[in-house]
């Protein structure tokens, strides 16, 4: 993990290269909330969680907006993502926060593939919802 995500205090990262996520799969907690309908809104199951970028060691918004898709493994079916836009704050302790807000939104349960990329970085991971 680059030592600038350690000052985002999100917990587990996932990622390579440039193109880093909080890894809310690998948490029970976040995965059980992820599983019942409506969490992200409207009758879907989902998650929000931070997407970032880092090059020459500093996080950065270089590359836009990260792209993001979801497809459905055991089946036939697409769920729905969205990035937001770059965002930064003041944590307690003076360091800035900064992330792209990403939802992912699956409209019924099974294995599902999430694709994130910005530009030619990628990163595939797979969640059972």
């Amino acid at each position: 993990m680059p030592a600038a995500l350690a000052s985002q205090r999100y917990g587990v990262v996932y990622g390579h290269g440039d193109l880093w996520v909080g890894a809310w799969w690998e948490d029970p907690d976040a995965l059980a909330q992820a599983r019942q309908k409506g969490v992200v809104g409207g009758d879907s199951f989902g998650y929000k969680y931070p997407a970032w970028k880092v090059v020459d060691g500093q996080l950065t918004d270089a590359g836009g907006t990260p792209r993001v898709t979801v497809a459905l493994l055991d089946g036939r079916g697409r769920g729905s993502a969205q990035a937001g836009d770059y965002t930064s704050e003041r944590q307690d302790d003076g360091n800035a926060a900064q992330w792209w807000p990403t939802v992912v939104e699956f409209p019924s349960r099974g294995c599902w593939q999430v694709i994130e990329s910005i530009g030619d970085d990628k990163l595939v991971y797979v969640v059972q919802i």
